[in-house]
């Protein structure tokens, strides 16, 4: 494999095509403006860590974003990385009830508000996380009249996967 463009040039590509701006990529991966802004004037090359957070964000293949010949295609040379787990409470309902099937896409970074799997306190949990404040807080949010939103540090929960969609087996039971 060889380069065949900068980094600099994939991550402007891929913004482009995601229809992103700098700012919306400094909220997506919480990742400081200054550090994007060197990335995209090609002053500074990010790190594995930071590439593996940019291409979550940007939904690329971490290879492609380097500048290497290969598709932009994020899953490319991968197994397929869609995993689920299936509902153990009824908080989600009714977009997933107990026993339901949550199909997630493996990731360990907020990638925007939405659904997500993860641990907190050593249990799994699924339920939305929405972004809110500059301290980068996370609010647990979920349908059910019963459940009392919740805000948490980001480093407080480990996220495992953001839900991607859904098999409703509870809508059949009667």
């Amino acid at each position: 494999m060889e380069i065949i463009e900068q980094f600099k040039d994939r991550l402007k590509r891929a913004l482009t095509l995601r229809k992103m701006r700098q700012v919306d990529l400094v909220e997506k991966t919480g990742l400081d403006k200054t550090l994007i802004n060197k990335y995209l004037s090609g002053i500074n090359k990010a790190k594995q860590d930071k590439l593996t957070i940019l291409a979550d964000a940007l939904d690329v293949n971490e290879v492609w974003l380097m500048g290497y010949d290969v598709p932009l295609d994020r899953d490319y040379g991968k197994v397929k990385r869609e995993k689920s787990v299936t509902m153990t409470d009824n908080l989600m309902a009714p977009i997933l009830g107990l026993g339901d099937v949550a199909i997630f896409k493996n990731c360990s970074n907020f990638l925007g508000d939405g659904v997500y799997l993860f641990k907190l306190n050593g249990e799994l949990l699924v339920r939305k996380l929405v972004k809110i404040g500059e301290d980068f807080e996370l609010q647990l949010l979920a349908p059910n009249d019963d459940y009392i939103p919740k805000q948490y540090k980001k480093g407080e929960i480990e996220i495992l996967g953001k839900v991607i969609k859904s098999e409703n087996t509870s809508a059949f039971k009667f």
